[in-house]
C-alpha cells in the first residue's frame, strides 16, 4: 500500500483527491471517470494514492468536479481531465486524461 508522507499539498474535486509529496511527485486516489487521475482510464476507481505521470515538479494542484489544474516548478500550467465547455482552457472541448500543457497569450 502507499503511503503519502509529508504531503506538501493536498485538493478534493467531485469524487477524487490529489496530493503533491514534498519530493514534487503527483498522487491520486478515487473516481477516475473524467481522466481527471491521469490513469489511461476514464471508467474505474484507484482505492489507494497512485503516482500520477512521472513528473517530479508539481509545485501546486486544484481538483474540479472533473478536472485538475496544476502548476509544475518550471511555472508551466497543466489541465487534464473532462473539458466541458473548454473550462481546461486548451482552446477547444477535448477532453484529456493525461496533463496537458496550457499555452496561450
Amino acid at each position: 500500500m502507499s503511503r503519502l508522507c509529508e504531503p506538501l499539498t493536498v485538493s478534493s474535486g467531485g469524487g477524487y483527491n490529489l496530493a503533491i509529496k514534498n519530493d514534487g511527485t503527483l498522487w491520486g486516489w478515487g473516481s477516475t471517470t473524467s481522466g481527471n487521475l491521469s490513469q489511461g482510464t476514464m471508467d474505474s476507481t484507484l482505492a489507494v494514492p497512485t503516482q500520477v505521470g512521472s513528473a517530479n515538479t508539481w509545485t501546486a494542484v486544484s481538483a474540479g468536479y472533473e478536472q485538475t489544474l496544476g502548476i509544475r516548478s518550471d511555472g508551466s500550467l497543466w489541465a487534464w481531465g473532462d473539458n466541458f465547455y473548454g473550462c481546461l482552457g486548451l482552446g477547444n472541448t477535448t477532453s484529456r486524461d493525461g496533463p496537458t500543457e496550457i499555452t496561450g497569450p
